[in-house]
């Protein structure tokens, strides 16, 4: 991934930091408008949730790590790149509408550990991924059933960090993000799964020559409040 500069990574940080405080300004009032209790069996019973995700899966697109080494005679080797890199994200969101309300998403992404050697010289590369996101999720409950469909959108920043023998290396660009999934209540406990599928946009092209990424990935959620009864 290029180093971007410092004043783009500037102002994508601002944007990401506005866009949180107006959303938390927002969630603030909706959630005073609607502090009445509700019906168990109404979907406006969900506005006010707190709503926290872990989720795992892969992602693909995004540049793994890659090493190179090249002995005093010239000849070279190279580590073979992954296609499919895991990663783990925790989200916080709010219901500050029955069908809308803020969130805030941090994913983690391992690049890998890539080794390359030849004759007696050898490179090793390690490091990770760190994504910021913050935006809007739109949910749509499923008439008289626990799922409930959701679009999510916002924006942030990713950092890579990347280890080796020739030191230690970091960059950073804004992210535009954009994608969905579904929410299945266990029961009326809060407890429930969640799947979904987002993709990224950065401003920098990534070392692999593209722009574009895809996260995939299903977890746990837990809201604070239980899901649309059946009734």
């Amino acid at each position: 991934m290029k180093c971007k500069k410092a004043g783009s990574v500037s102002t994508s940080i601002g944007v990401l930091i506005l866009g949180l405080l107006a959303s938390v300004g927002v969630s603030i009032s909706a959630l005073a408008q609607n502090a009445t209790s509700q019906s168990p069996g109404n979907p406006a019973s969900l506005t006010g949730a707190i709503n926290f995700d872990v989720d795992g899966g892969f992602s693909f697109g995004m540049p793994a790590n890659q090493a190179f080494v090249m002995a005093p005679d010239g000849s070279s080797a190279s580590s073979q790149p992954r296609n499919l890199l895991d990663n783990t994200s925790f989200t916080v969101g709010v219901n500050a509408w029955k069908n809308l309300g803020p969130f805030f998403d941090l994913g983690w992404y391992d690049n890998g550990k890539a080794t390359a050697s030849v004759e007696s010289y050898s490179a090793t590369v390690s490091g990770s991924a760190l994504s910021f996101t913050g935006g809007l999720r739109v949910n749509v409950p499923v008439k008289n059933s626990r799922d409930h469909w959701y679009l999510q959108f916002g924006g942030g920043t990713i950092r890579q960090n990347a280890n080796s023998s020739a030191g230690n290396f970091s960059s950073t660009t804004g992210t535009v993000m954009y994608g969905g999934g579904i929410r299945a209540f266990w029961g009326r406990h809060g407890w429930g799964s969640d799947a979904g599928i987002d993709g990224f946009r950065t401003n920098d092209t990534l070392t692999n020559g593209h722009q574009n990424f895809v996260r995939v990935r299903i977890g746990i959620f837990y809201s604070t409040k239980a899901s649309v009864s059946k009734d």
